[in-house]
């Protein structure tokens, strides 16, 4: 929960729309995917159980997207 936060502030800060975007969907998922796994604990409903594994695949798959879209740099080896 707190990375999902400080990657949603880091977001902000940066500026750019995309990212804000992908980092409040990503912040969602694990919000949703949270409260729905602490529902299946308490209620041991199979539903609770599949709104939370939506939850984590909404958030990967939002950070996936956000990793991919900083476009982080990696050194290429001189031949």
């Amino acid at each position: 929960m707190l990375a999902a936060l400080g990657t949603l502030v880091q977001a902000t800060r940066l500026r750019g729309g995309g990212r804000i975007t992908l980092a409040v969907l990503g912040f969602i998922g694990v919000l949703g995917g949270g409260f729905n796994g602490g529902s299946f604990l308490s209620y041991h409903e199979d539903f609770s159980s599949m709104l939370m594994a939506v939850g984590l695949a909404l958030a990967m798959s939002a950070y996936v997207a956000l990793l991919y879209r900083t476009g982080i740099a990696t050194p290429v080896p001189e031949l």
